[in-house]
């Protein structure tokens, strides 16, 4: 799936216009035309910031989904 893809899942499941979600990201409108156009895609804060919006929708924008039970390393601190 496309980052393209992935933000028209986005809206359509939240039921957000591109100009609310570019808002709720903080992009111009101008953005995030272009990339729900194809060029372009969310890269740093504002790739970090879609992901708030879609786990609960099964999309991953930075990183792949485990698959059931895969067991996750201890993390040291």
């Amino acid at each position: 799936m496309t980052a393209t893809e992935k933000m028209k899942k986005i809206i359509e499941t939240k039921g957000l216009t591109e100009a609310q979600l570019a808002e709720a990201i903080g992009v111009s409108k101008g953005a995030m035309h272009n990339w729900m156009k194809g060029v372009g895609k969310p890269t740093g804060t504002p790739e970090a910031k879609l992901q708030k919006y879609a786990p609960d929708n099964g999309i991953f924008f930075y990183q792949k989904p485990l698959r059931p039970g895969t067991l996750l390393p201890a993390l040291l601190f």
